[in-house]
């Protein structure tokens, strides 16, 4: 259970987002441990598959970190009896104690990663590059008031995009007239000139460190993959022992340890072909 947490971290921090993590343990056949609240195995340690919504939530959870926090959310009741959950502001929490316990990363991580997923949001002003033509969406920045600039597109004749980039936070936020609005055109192909000169040996020596700091990641997760094959044969043989211990006339207990005999053997197949 470490491992596959200390995984999730490590995999972030190189990158960046919760789909990335997903992809990757998913590509690899890796499944997370996770305690269900209801249902057959509540309250048991039950692995599952990854998830976006799953990352994100361990990573916005200071326990990770080592703190230990109270009224994270509060309980909303609607008029027709349901209930839901509305997360408060750090400010509003009830009580926050840092270092309470051993955390898988830092609290100063934990403050990076939380800074890194609000930039990971599509309307985070500096949030990453999305869908489109220009080539410099994200990054590039006003020379007129420093601010990051906005990317759009418009169709030229026949039915060519042109990039173009504009600096209308103060707008947005203040109402005030656009700062600076260009053609992105011109640019994207000067920058284009400029990374194509770079190309340099630098360059090949740092793809190829590169390529060695993902081998030792792809060994990690074929160990952890190696472990929750172990851990699924241990099931099965379990659930195996635990039926023919039953008593035959006892038919709904029989009956049970077979479907977890079978669950089990199930989840060792998966394993064994990831």
């Amino acid at each position: 259970m470490q491992e596959a947490i200390q995984l999730l971290f490590k995999t972030f921090r190189q990158v960046g987002s919760s789909i990335g993590v997903v992809r990757y343990c998913t590509q690899h056949g890796l499944t997370f441990p996770t305690r269900p609240i209801k249902g057959p195995h509540h309250g048991e340690v039950w692995w599952t598959a990854w998830s976006s919504a799953l990352t994100w939530r361990i990573r916005h959870h200071p326990r990770y970190a080592g703190a230990c926090a109270s009224g994270r959310t509060r309980l909303l009741h609607s008029p027709s009896g349901g209930v839901s959950y509305q997360k408060r502001s750090r400010e509003d929490w009830h009580a926050l104690v840092k270092q309470a316990h051993p955390g898988s990363i830092s609290w100063e991580e934990f403050e990076a990663n939380q800074e890194r997923l609000q930039r990971n949001m599509t309307r985070h002003p500096h949030g990453p590059a999305r869908q489109g033509a220009a080539l410099l969406q994200g990054i590039v920045m006003c020379g007129t008031c420093g601010r990051h600039m906005s990317t759009s597109s418009k169709r030229r004749a026949r039915g060519r995009i042109a990039p173009i980039y504009t600096c209308n936070r103060a707008k947005l936020d203040d109402s005030a007239p656009i700062c600076t609005s260009i053609p992105g055109g011109e640019v994207d192909r000067m920058i284009t000139s400029l990374l194509l000169e770079q190309r340099t040996p630098l360059a090949m020596e740092a793809a190829l460190s590169v390529q060695q700091e993902i081998l030792p990641r792809a060994q990690e997760a074929e160990k952890l993959l190696h472990r929750q094959g172990e851990r699924a044969q241990y099931d099965a043989d379990l659930a195996k022992r635990r039926l023919m211990a039953v008593d035959p006339a006892n038919r709904h207990v029989a009956q049970t340890l077979e479907d977890d005999w079978n669950d089990n053997l199930a989840h060792l197949h998966q394993a064994k072909q990831a």
